[in-house]
């Protein structure tokens, strides 16, 4: 933002990229019920000037001098979408101990090296690489680390940026968030070298520019390290509620707690007799853009998986998004997996019942008169959040569309179709299942669903 104008940014709003129209427009087009992300970038946090009252880290020599040492949490993203170290919001992160440099981590797929074995990393933050020569993941780098009895994690890249880890329990067998895990950027990693050694940033260079990595060793500072990762855990019937302690008051989390419930009978009634069942799994609310990036790596004010929903919350419950939010953890959880389109399209139906019935296909409308439209065979194989118009026309087209599906056909011809496409189709193997339940192709049914949209 610059003279008080919103440029054009990317952010994420359910479960992907969008983008950011400039703001006059975007109102315009998507009104009140879907907000512009602010969200600051991740770098923000890796800016020394940036102060976070839920988290602190310092670099201190033994003499008492410190630094201000800036950094992100990496992000465990199953089953609780969380930052490493705090298993799943249960506990709070704090770690106070020496800094040992293991270069891209200990226990490479080369085996152990004479430099592993001289080093005793118990109770000890590792520092090492993000970026590796090995065939190693971060996952596996990690829990090696782990089992030595580190203390944390502390990962950089080895070239002049940041980098903001993600780590996935499906690619390593027996993973378990056993230590947190940070990132920091490669000019905080510049700035430790520099103070443990007067060669220190020179070694960074040097291996910078292709010669021999610095040295495996105890570095003569000491990091500490603290964040809030123990959240308050609030329980209703059907809902598992998270805060950061004191960031809501007793009304607004019961307000919340009552939204959510209303929300499930309203989608259950909605979809009365469709196969569905509610799942309990946890909600996270964040008072700020700021802390809901900090806490999981997304940006805009929702996000819903199956195993989990993460929201902003400004102050006042928006029915509508959360109506939206919990219908794809719903259908994720009760119907399983199928193509952007189609669940993005049922939880924009969802949202608009909930709010405006008219709201889809009055965005539809407005932005097909401003000449901003996608054919019906493109969105289909689109994710739609992948910034580009294709997103923009997505959101609600794909709303309006299955709608058109729901009046033309019903619910149960529409469940098979959800059930029945995935997005790793071939285009064939989709094209037979459309003709089979809707005797007419996606080109075919757009016709008509234009015809409709417009009676409308």
């Amino acid at each position: 933002m610059a003279n008080g104008t919103l440029g054009t940014r990317w952010f994420t709003v359910s479960k992907s990229l969008v983008r950011v129209l400039p703001l006059t427009t975007f109102s315009v087009l998507f009104g009140a019920s879907i907000a512009i992300c602010q969200g600051p970038s991740p770098s923000y946090f890796h800016d020394l000037a940036t102060r976070v009252p839920w988290a602190e880290c310092l670099a201190y020599q033994p003499g008492g001098s410190s630094q201000q040492i800036p950094f992100f949490p990496a992000i465990v993203m199953e089953p609780v979408r969380a930052p490493a170290g705090t298993r799943g919001y249960s506990r709070d992160v704090l770690f106070d101990s020496d800094l040992i440099f293991i270069g891209q981590g200990l226990g490479v797929s080369s085996g152990q090296s004479e430099d592993d074995l001289l080093l005793d990393v118990e109770g000890a933050v590792v520092l090492m690489t993000h970026d590796t020569t090995t065939s190693d993941t971060l996952e596996e780098r990690v829990m090696i680390a782990a089992r030595n009895g580190s203390a944390a994690v502390a990962v950089f890249p080895r070239e002049d940026s940041v980098f903001y880890p993600v780590l996935k329990p499906q690619r390593m067998k027996g993973f378990d968030d056993l230590i947190p895990v940070i990132s920091l950027s490669h000019e905080t990693a510049r700035r430790l070298f520099a103070a443990h050694s007067p060669l220190g940033e020179q070694a960074l260079l040097q291996w910078q520019e292709g010669e021999e990595a610095p040295r495996r060793e105890r570095m003569i500072l000491k990091l500490k390290c603290s964040f809030t990762g123990r959240f308050r855990r609030v329980e209703s019937s059907r809902f598992v509620l998270l805060t950061r302690d004191q960031a809501l008051t007793e009304d607004d989390i019961d307000k919340l707690l009552r939204v959510n419930e209303r929300s499930v009978d309203f989608l259950l009634d909605l979809f009365d007799g469709a196969d569905l069942a509610w799942t309990k799994v946890p909600t996270v609310y964040f008072t700020g853009y700021d802390p809901k990036v900090f806490y999981t790596l997304h940006w805009g004010e929702a996000l819903a998986t199956a195993t989990g929903s993460y929201l902003v919350y400004s102050g006042t419950p928006d029915f509508g998004l959360v109506v939206h939010e919990n219908a794809h953890t719903l259908f994720d959880r009760s119907w399983g997996e199928t193509t952007s389109f189609l669940t993005e399209g049922l939880a924009m139906y969802a949202q608009a019942r909930a709010s405006d019935p008219t709201l889809n296909h009055r965005r539809t409308l407005e932005l097909r008169r401003r000449g901003v439209s996608v054919p019906l065979g493109r969105l289909l194989d689109h994710e739609i959040g992948t910034p580009g118009e294709a997103t923009d026309f997505g959101y609600p087209a794909s709303g309006s569309f299955v709608e058109f599906l729901l009046d033309r056909e019903g619910l149960p011809t529409f469940e098979k179709l959800y059930k029945g496409v995935k997005a790793s189709d071939s285009n064939e193997k989709a094209l037979h299942l459309w003709l089979d339940l809707y005797s007419a192709s996606p080109s075919e049914l757009e016709g008509s669903w234009i015809s409709w949209l417009a009676a409308r």
